[in-house]
């Protein structure tokens, strides 16, 4: 009996040095390295084909495929807060993928608009006028997406809507940020001194810093706020784009749990991922900030009830849209005045260029009635001078180097005189075969 099990033993150790049992394992860890190739192969595929910088163009985003990426981002009080959902913060977020520049435009909470069911109101209180009435979020921040496309020129496509608890948070997971401060000031509210250049700031102290309204030096107005949010975005983004964040696992398990709590958005991770590769590299020098205000395209102005509000001085939208599309220089800006004593001719040939795509501004009258010639003004050293001559020719005015009107925010300014234009035939074919009307939006 003793013998049997002897040869019984005898025989699995010489299977075991026969490698049996090993073949079958290594057809095992085969099976797993092939399978992990595959798995790799496929993760490179869908990097390069979604997320790399190299991705397939509109894959990833809308707007990619054009060029720009627009995201309206929002911030609210929050639970705890008096007017909770009141969204003081209202900007939109332009990502030029294909020129690497972003452009970020505030629009001021006290900024007055109609809202089809709800009447009159300042753009900040939209939102919550819309929760107060049952709406959805999607339905409320929809109906400010829409004054904002009116008031811009351009459609969101992405929403953000950020509570200032959740702001606060996000800038201690970051373990706080670097705000660089253009302006010396002091919050005389809170007895807070923040000195020039750049600051270190905890995330309760990056919120009061934004909202701060009892400031020095000019600081506590609603267009000053609007600038000091968008310094603070900026630092959030670079402080998030670097190593130290995207390498703690810790950190972006944080912040990725902040992101659901306090971010009402349809902006999903894979966007997030695309969005870093499109702008995460970008620096302050390739960010273009603007904020509407009562120093260019804004007047401010009283409502029926007596509250302060702000309105376009040209009574439409016309030219807060010029102005969001001269942001990036795409189209120089023009400006007609009228030189002569016929009433409205500024007017009508400033709706003439409307409709031919110009990115124009307000009329207005010339400083005086009595140009006989009329004459073009290239406030843009050179830089529009095509315009220039094309405007020139089309009224048969002369260019003028002298900047007269340098105090206009226009690109190119027409002074029309009392001469009419004779344009000859030769001229027309000139305007015709023009390739730099391409560029007109």
């Amino acid at each position: 009996m003793e013998e049997e099990k002897k040869e019984e033993l005898r025989e699995a150790l010489d299977n075991i040095e026969k490698g049996q049992p090993r073949k079958k394992f290594g057809g095992c860890l085969k099976a797993l390295i092939i399978g992990l190739i595959v798995l790799a192969i496929i993760g490179i595929v869908l990097y390069f084909l979604f997320f790399s910088p190299w991705a397939l163009p509109g894959t990833g985003l809308k707007g990619e495929r054009q060029g720009q990426i627009n995201i309206l981002v929002m911030g609210r009080g929050g639970e705890g807060h008096s007017g909770a959902n009141l969204t003081d913060t209202i900007m939109l977020l332009m990502i030029r993928n294909k020129e690497k520049r972003i452009g970020m435009l505030s629009i001021p909470r006290d900024l007055w608009v109609e809202t089809e069911g709800y009447g009159g109101s300042k753009i900040n209180a939209v939102y919550a006028q819309a929760k107060n009435a049952g709406k959805s979020d999607k339905e409320a921040i929809g109906l400010v997406e829409n004054h904002v496309s009116e008031i811009t020129g351009y459609d969101p496509h992405y929403y953000a809507l950020i509570d200032f608890e959740g702001l606060s948070e996000i800038v201690d997971t970051l373990d706080g940020v670097t705000v660089n401060v253009d302006t010396a000031f002091t919050d005389t509210l809170h007895s807070i001194d923040y000195p020039k250049g750049p600051n270190e700031f905890t995330g309760e102290e990056a919120v009061m810093y934004t909202r701060a309204r009892y400031a020095t030096s000019g600081e506590g107005s609603d267009f000053q706020r609007a600038d000091r949010q968008q310094d603070l975005i900026m630092a959030i983004k670079d402080k998030a784009m670097t190593s130290e964040t995207l390498f703690s696992p810790s950190k972006l398990s944080s912040l990725s749990k902040q992101y659901k709590k306090h971010i009402i958005t349809n902006i999903s991770v894979r966007n997030l991922s695309r969005m870093k590769v499109l702008a995460g590299d970008l620096s302050d020098k390739n960010t273009i900030k603007a904020v509407y205000s009562t120093e260019n395209v804004l007047v401010s102005g009283t409502s029926s009830g007596g509250a302060y509000i702000l309105q376009p001085k040209s009574g439409d939208w016309s030219e807060t849209q010029a102005f969001a599309r001269n942001m990036f220089k795409d189209n120089p800006s023009v400006q007609v005045l009228n030189g002569t004593t016929n009433a409205g001719k500024a007017s009508d040939i400033t709706e003439k260029l409307k409709a031919d795509g110009y990115n124009i501004m307000e009329a207005a009258d010339a400083d005086k009635n009595t140009y006989i010639n009329s004459l073009v003004f290239d406030n843009s050293s050179g830089t529009y001078s095509d315009t220039a001559k094309r405007l020139a020719r089309k009224y048969d005015a002369k260019i003028v180097d002298s900047k007269i009107y340098e105090e206009s925010e226009a690109d190119v300014v027409v002074v029309l005189g009392q001469g009419e234009k004779k344009q000859s035939f030769f001229d027309k074919i000139a305007d015709f075969f023009d390739t730099s009307n391409t560029n007109l939006q």
